[in-house]
């Protein structure tokens, strides 16, 4: 995705690596509801390792232990 791209080519810029991580979780809820859950589970398990290491470097950001809990 272009999220992922950009992630990589900028890897300390968290805004990015969110981004990414939110667009796994999107993409994983599109193919929920398309009823194709191995696929989407496989997005929701990668968005969680992205939003879980973004947490762990910044502990005191909230936001990111909320999307940790969407996850």
């Amino acid at each position: 995705t272009i999220g992922d791209e950009l992630a990589r080519l900028h890897p300390d810029n968290a805004q990015f690596r969110r981004n990414g991580a939110t667009t796994r979780m999107q993409l994983g809820d599109l193919l929920r509801d398309m009823k194709e859950f191995e696929p989407a589970r496989a997005h929701y398990i990668e968005a969680l390792a992205r939003f879980s290491a973004l947490a762990a470097a910044d502990p005191g950001n909230v936001e990111l232990r909320r999307d940790i809990a969407l996850a």
